[in-house]
């Protein structure tokens, strides 16, 4: 079996992106590339390949923006203080039941409520799930399967999903941004999410998360074809959502939820811990300075990402000319799960694994733009994914 926690960077080959254009998911080894058909050039810099090595699914400016040192010291001391006393578990949690929630497809964060909104009514919660609001953070530590994740992420939501259609049974801790750094670097991953904690495996990238799913737990649902071409395919349109599609559904939302606290606090702190929740409030005015910087989230930064979403959004749309239900084969797949999934900070489907906020909330710019993209054949397409199979 592959040991998919100690992949060694330097083999993955990386399509080409700006500098602002941060990175999310790193190709597998061994992987093909549309490389033709998507426009990437088949060879990088040595400065461009260390540049996406780099790259994090949810990389924030920590790393390169100047963050006072006490403030992190503080922030560090805290956050292991409230791992090894704490009787809450971290960030909302789920447990699917073994068996019973097999089919069900179903895991929601514990919560009634996020800042006074009754969560009650997100519609795919499904029969045989297992919700609790406060455990012992020892049981959480137990459970085979643990999924670190930021809640509103669609990288997190795209493993989470996988998982779910898998019907494997797991624990998702959830954390705000930055905050969820220390519980990522404890876990042994590589500083983004998401991360699924699989007994002594550690699988750092969504994309991992699937393969791993495809190789050990595929009874229930494979997420790619058993026709090696067919799964070539179905790997390239995966890169190019992980690295075309998702940094930029993700920045134009983030630049309008950014404006607007309450949206984006409602966000980011569905499911998590009361005290993440309190420190990550006290700390917000810095975080959004750093996701700001670290995603080069500007005017000129979200018109840039909406042009990528249009242009991966139109491929999708001649892919599906055909008349074809799924984009590779005859089955929900991969790259079904992955063109939805990082397509819906700009769609907003109702079935989405975590809270987002709803049509009527949304400022007016970020609502057109969403009506944009929901009205078209792509749009339509993932909208329907969700529909059928979330």
């Amino acid at each position: 079996m592959r040991n998919f926690a100690q992949t060694d960077p330097s083999t993955r080959a990386v399509p080409a992106l700006g500098r602002d254009d941060i990175p999310t998911g790193l190709p597998r080894p061994g992987r093909r590339h549309a490389i033709s058909e998507f426009g990437m050039p088949a060879h990088l810099s040595s400065e461009e390949r260390d540049l996406h090595r780099r790259g994090n699914e949810e990389r924030f400016a920590a790393e390169t923006t100047p963050v006072p040192l006490l403030t992190l010291f503080a922030l560090k001391a805290l956050l292991e203080l409230e791992a090894l006393n704490s009787n809450n578990v971290r960030g909302g949690t789920c447990l699917a039941e073994a068996g019973g929630a097999k089919k069900s497809g179903a895991c929601l964060t514990n919560v009634k409520s996020i800042s006074g909104r009754d969560l009650s009514r997100i519609s795919h919660l499904g029969a045989g799930i297992e919700c609790a609001a406060r455990q012992e953070y020892s049981d959480a530590m137990s459970s085979e399967y643990r999924l670190i994740t930021i809640p509103p992420s669609h990288y997190c939501e795209k493993a989470r999903w996988a998982l779910e259609k898998a019907g494997i049974p797991y624990r998702e801790e959830r954390h705000p941004p930055l905050l969820h750094r220390l519980p990522v670097k404890l876990a042994k991953g590589e500083n983004s999410t998401p991360v699924l904690v699989a007994g002594k495996m550690v699988l750092p990238d969504s994309t991992d998360i699937l393969q791993f799913i495809d190789v050990e737990h595929a009874e229930d649902w494979r997420p790619y074809p058993t026709d090696s071409q067919l799964r070539v395919e179905a790997e390239e349109l995966e890169e190019v959502f992980d690295t075309r599609l998702g940094p930029h559904t993700r920045r134009v939302a983030y630049y309008h939820l950014l404006q607007h606290n309450e949206l984006f606090l409602a966000s980011v702190l569905a499911g998590v811990g009361g005290f993440e929740r309190t420190l990550f409030r006290a700390f917000t005015p810095l975080v959004k300075k750093l996701m700001r910087a670290g995603m080069r989230i500007d005017d000129e930064g979200v018109e840039r990402s909406l042009g990528y979403v249009r242009n991966v959004f139109a491929t999708v749309g001649e892919l599906l000319a055909d008349g074809r239900s799924y984009l590779v084969g005859k089955k929900f797949g991969a790259a079904d799960l992955t063109f939805a999934s990082l397509a819906a900070p700009v769609l907003l489907p109702r079935s989405y694994g975590s809270p987002l906020p709803s049509l009527g909330e949304v400022p007016a710019e970020l609502l057109a733009q969403i009506e944009e993209f929901r009205s078209s054949p792509a749009g339509d397409f993932a909208l329907r994914i969700y529909r059928d199979h979330r």
